[in-house]
């Protein structure tokens, strides 16, 4: 297994772990708690960089399971300056 297939595997892997984390902080009528589920994605993150996956590489990763409005909940600092 080459190096890309190798990165491929491992996205594949953290795709899932975010979409679980996600999932199991998600509540009854959609509510989200903001707090825990960044604390899951950061730890995941961590998880990740531990694993070999470039720090851009897992916030990319994020930004792509994850839907747009729950991401810029989690990071709004990368939104509040592309609105102004």
């Amino acid at each position: 297994m080459d190096r890309e297939d190798f990165i491929e595997d491992l996205k594949r892997q953290f795709a899932d772990s975010i979409t679980e984390a996600y999932l199991e902080c998600e509540h009854e009528k959609g509510a989200v708690d903001y707090p825990a589920l960044k604390n899951r994605i950061d730890q995941i993150g961590k998880a990740a960089k531990v694993e070999g996956l470039k720090p851009t590489e897992y916030h990319e990763l994020v930004c792509c399971v994850l839907p747009h409005d729950i991401v810029e909940s989690l990071y709004p600092e990368e939104f509040l300056s592309k609105a102004g």
